[in-house]
């Protein structure tokens, strides 16, 4: 896909994004199946992000793997597009990105390696039919 295509389609999806109604809710309901799916309950570290106010709301997954005493870790953009994931213990003590982004601070012994990590939440504007994530 041209990246022009590609950025026109991100428009779209975001537009349509912003239109939800009753957001909390269906965010809501996202965090109860992940809470629910079988994949999460086996998995001991999780990564999921800190959402921008168009997203799915993560706090109620976080809160809760943290209350389930999963480690849960944080993406953050360190250099040049590169992304590492910190342990957290709870949601206070962010760092604003250049984006507005809640990062995690840089701590090494809060460091998680990707290897460990048994579950992703990722953000997506929206997929392709080969299941390619579009922003």
């Amino acid at each position: 896909m041209a990246k022009t295509n590609k950025s026109i389609l991100r428009i779209k999806y975001q537009n349509i994004r912003n239109e939800i109604r009753d957001k909390n809710e269906k965010s809501n309901l996202i965090c109860e199946k992940i809470l629910n799916n079988e994949i999460y309950k086996k998995s001991n570290v999780i990564a999921v992000y800190r959402n921008l106010p168009s997203e799915t709301d993560t706090t109620k997954l976080i809160e809760e793997a943290l209350k389930q005493g999963k480690t849960v870790a944080l993406p953050r953009v360190v250099e040049s597009n590169i992304i590492k994931f910190y342990k957290i213990e709870n949601l206070e003590n962010f760092e604003i990105s250049d984006l507005g982004i809640e990062e995690p601070p840089i701590s090494e012994e809060n460091f998680i390696p990707k290897e460990s990590i048994d579950l992703i939440i990722v953000p997506a504007v929206s997929f392709d039919l080969e299941k390619n994530r579009l922003g």
